[in-house]
């Protein structure tokens, strides 16, 4: 199956209570031959089903079994630990499975960690649909974002009483950089499939690196999974441009040869000519040094044309661009990963903006290593995507609250969900109308969005392993426990602006008005 469903994350649940179960039993001590039982019955579990491998994974059976390896005799239970190890360690665990998606052509790279992660460490079957309205309709949704990030710009100029869009506000405090720039807030990113995309797709329609998508989510695992992936497509996005340049590199050089081949050749030099007037030059250790850092030594590479086209000024440039989009970055191109968090938006909109920031601010100090920066508390977006963002009634007041909070005046909001319970969107609806939103939506027919993909190059493909793309496939959708009826209210899209300043370039007219 490509992407996960709610029999995947039941299976979890399962697994997670029978795998606790056992490693108490192994770690229990008076009764070996229990202990034993239970260590066997766990092998047999972890390498019959890749849940159960990743559960005890996440449960840190690997340094349990490990230490038990230095204390027992047992051949059978060596053998037993031994196995669980290697299919907790090895490409059963998931953890790292890469997976490689086609939407139309447009390639988006993804790896896959455990479900004890969180739900953001799959890609769940929804966020396919999402990718492939945006494939199937990024021109119109590019220029969708482009007037609403000039109206949004507009619309604050006019506010603060500056002359014209975009102008004397810095970056990071509600600055429009006007129609030319695009910022694209995605929620719940997850794995960042639908971020990813609407990266390549949109930057396309809105020309070079004028789309900058900001992929967020909450949970430290989550998030550094999903900076694994955003450099994961960084990089093989730069090996494609580089490949390509060098294929029309060669070929300009074939036609130059082939060009020059045609032309009588001038006579050789002779030797006298080809030394007249030669000094001697010492190749010591300063030269090569310069050589090696991809300069001429000393002052030539100062002043050598900030423009050269040669070898050493295109090598100064990839060097600085590697150094500053490290693993560990991020942001990478016109993609970066934030922190975000939906009860930020709660209290800003309920309580004000400094108690809002406050809170902020106590939990950035109370925050994790290696954690992204938060989205600032004044950043608005002209354009907001999410899938299944929406699981509980909970969660329907909060994407309210943030989208009331975070999209920009004249811009929209693009939602993908699967609609498990009538109730939450139904109080979702009641919500918006409360937080001054609009929201409408269109209902879809999964199966057949999937089929007319597969037909056509809009192919899904399944990449599992560290391997790369394996053979094409349809996804199929399945829903709940495989039965997509079992959804109450099927599959929607939902597009949602505030009803005071709406969106005027929405890309569809084909939305539902839903009455609360």
């Amino acid at each position: 199956m490509i992407g996960a469903d709610e029999e995947e994350f039941l299976e979890l649940l399962v697994a997670n209570e029978r795998i606790q179960n056992l490693i108490d039993r192994i770690r229990a001590r008076g009764n070996p031959i229990r202990q034993k039982q239970a260590l066997l019955q766990l092998k047999q579990s972890v390498e019959s089903r890749v849940t159960y491998a990743e559960e005890a994974r996440q449960a840190g059976v690997v340094p349990l079994l490990t230490r038990l390896l230095g204390i027992t005799d047992d051949e059978e239970v060596m053998d037993a630990a031994s196995a669980v190890i290697a299919a907790c360690s090895g490409p059963m665990a998931a953890a790292g499975k890469t997976a490689v998606y086609c939407y139309d052509g447009w390639v988006v790279r993804i790896r896959e960690a455990a479900l004890g992660d969180g739900l953001g460490a799959k890609v769940w079957q929804v966020a396919h649909l999402l990718c492939l309205e945006l494939a199937a309709q990024r021109t119109a949704i590019a220029h969708m974002a482009r007037q609403a990030s000039a109206a949004a710009g507009a619309a604050e100029a006019a506010e603060v009483g500056v002359a014209g869009a975009g102008n004397g506000v810095a970056e990071g405090q509600g600055s429009w950089p006007g129609e030319a720039s695009v910022r694209v807030l995605e929620l719940g990113s997850g794995c960042g499939v639908c971020g990813l995309a609407a990266a390549a797709m949109l930057r396309g329609g809105a020309g070079g690196d004028a789309v900058q998508v900001v992929m967020t989510d909450v949970e430290g695992a989550v998030l550094r999974n999903l900076r694994a992936c955003m450099h994961m497509n960084a990089d093989a996005a730069a090996d494609a441009e580089a490949a390509a340049a060098a294929s029309a590199a060669g070929q300009s050089q074939r036609q130059q040869t082939t060009s020059q081949q045609q032309q009588e050749p001038p006579a050789l030099p002779t030797d006298e000519e080809l030394f007249d007037g030669a000094e001697e030059v010492d190749f010591g250790a300063d030269l090569l040094s310069g050589l090696m850092n991809g300069s001429g030594g000393g002052e030539s590479a100062a002043g050598d044309d900030a423009g050269s086209s040669s070898g050493c000024g295109s090598g100064n440039r990839a060097s600085g661009t590697a150094g500053a989009s490290g693993p560990n970055a991020w942001e990478r191109g016109n993609t970066s990963v934030r922190l975000l968090d939906w009860m930020e938006s709660v209290r800003a909109l309920d309580e004000g903006p400094e108690a809002a920031a406050a809170a902020a601010a106590e939990a950035a100090a109370k925050g994790g290593q290696d954690m992204p920066p938060r989205v600032a508390l004044e950043e608005r977006f002209p354009l907001i995507i999410g899938s299944e963002v929406m699981y509980e009634r909970a969660h329907a007041e909060l994407v309210a609250a943030v989208v009331a909070h975070r999209l920009a005046r004249g811009g929209g909001a693009l939602l993908h969900c699967a609609v498990r319970e009538l109730k939450v969107f139904a109080h979702f609806a009641a919500e918006c109308r409360r937080r001054g939103l609009r929201y409408r939506r269109r209902v879809v027919a999964p199966a057949a969005i999937f089929a007319a993909a597969a037909a056509t190059s809009g192919v899904l493909i399944d990449g599992a392993g560290s391997g790369g793309a394996g053979a094409p496939a349809m996804c199929p959708f399945e829903g709940l426990l495989g039965r997509s009826d079992e959804y109450e209210g099927g599959i929607v899209l939902m597009a949602v602006d505030h009803a005071a300043a709406p969106c005027g370039h929405w890309y569809r007219d084909d939305w539902e008005e839903v009455m609360v």
